[in-house]
């Protein structure tokens, strides 16, 4: 067997597993490679290395569980977590805030998902910068027009083109000019016939998505409870999602978020959809291992 199907069968077996006692010494056995070529030949392939994976994937399920509404105490014991502590640190380590937290939050993993056919997207809007010129990152910078600086922002102009039922996107890019990644706000338009000044006109090709729709957020708690919600949604979708969903992601095509109207606020509440653009799984089928 190849490195390419031991590490297929590893990761399928860690899913079908990861509740049980397994350690990245006993993968190694199972596979017949000593233990530090077998964490090698797994970083190499996966971009992640063998325990930092299964702690991810133990994580996951336990967020799960927690949205679910089984007890804190029993998803440490399913994960394999001597004592409570030990749970405890780890969960707030891979999300930043305790289990209790995240429980009350109905678990921050996003409604169940659905996939559609968009029709290509016509937008103008405004295109601001990464905050204080810092390295962009995809899942702290979600929802960056919130909190963001619009003195550029004509607001009568803006409205005017917002109208209701449309909504509006936001999403990071790459412009050719320079290459730097800028936000992209706006609302979606019939066509560009009137852009104002110093706005940014977009338009996204037809292509298949994955919708997910955030946990609805009580608004009046602020905008970082939702943001942490968004940024919760979109590193469950990019590090947990695809696997086993039998998509993968369309690089040719770029995610967006979708705030219906008013900021996607309704009712006191917030939520938001991620559209990520995905095409049927290319990977070949798993590989079990045979001893």
């Amino acid at each position: 067997m190849n490195h390419k199907k031991m590490m297929e069968w590893c990761l399928d077996y860690i899913d079908h597993h990861f509740d049980e006692e397994i350690t990245p010494q006993s993968l190694a056995e199972m596979a017949g490679y000593s233990f530090y070529y077998f964490c090698h030949v797994f970083e190499k392939c996966n971009g992640i290395p063998v325990a930092e994976y299964l702690r991810k994937r133990r994580m996951a399920a336990a967020a799960k569980n927690l949205g679910d509404g089984e007890s804190i105490a029993k998803i440490a014991k399913k994960m394999g977590y001597c004592t409570h502590a030990g749970f405890a640190k780890a969960f707030k380590k891979e999300f930043g805030m305790s289990a209790t937290q995240f429980k009350k939050r109905d678990g921050g993993i996003p409604m169940k998902p659905k996939i559609v056919e968009r029709a290509p997207i016509k937008a103008i809007g405004y295109s601001l910068p990464p905050r204080d010129g810092r390295e962009w990152n995809p899942y702290d910078d979600a929802s960056h027009w919130w909190g963001a600086d619009f003195n550029i922002a004509d607001h009568h102009e803006y409205r005017n083109l917002a109208r209701v039922g449309r909504g509006e996107i936001g999403m990071w890019l790459r412009p050719e000019e320079n290459g730097n990644m800028t936000y992209f706000f706006g609302p979606i338009v019939e066509d560009f016939s009137y852009t104002p000044k110093g706005m940014t006109k977009i338009e996204l090709p037809a292509a298949t998505y994955v919708v997910f729709a955030t946990v609805p957020v009580d608004i009046a708690k602020g905008k970082t409870e939702f943001r942490r919600t968004i940024n919760c949604a979109w590193k469950y979708i990019y590090e947990e999602w695809a696997d086993g969903s039998g998509y993968d992601f369309d690089q040719d095509h770029i995610a967006f978020e979708y705030y219906a109207d008013e900021g996607g606020v309704h009712n006191g509440e917030a939520i938001v959809e991620l559209f990520v653009a995905i095409k049927k799984s290319s990977k070949e089928p798993h590989v079990f291992w045979q001893s």
